[in-house]
């Protein structure tokens, strides 16, 4: 397993990322509040869970900042 590969497989948003993770993997505060469309949570909440408390769909959302993941990769 090449280390690259691992780095790939790390920055895919599941129900346990939290925020800390997406800011690790490259997204600003910004990107991720412009998606959420508004102020993010604690960096040690999960993000399905802060959009399940505010009743918002985890998947639509997961899909938006993972593709902003994805295009920084490239």
């Amino acid at each position: 397993v090449h280390e690259e590969d691992h780095d790939e497989e790390a920055a895919e948003i599941k129900g346990n990322t939290t925020f800390n993770d997406l800011l690790n993997w490259g997204l600003t505060r910004d990107e991720i509040e412009s998606v959420l469309g508004m102020e993010m949570g604690a960096q040690s909440v999960t993000v399905r869970d802060f959009l399940i408390e505010k009743e918002l769909e985890f998947s639509l959302y997961k899909e938006e900042l993972q593709a902003i993941i994805d295009a920084k990769k490239q």
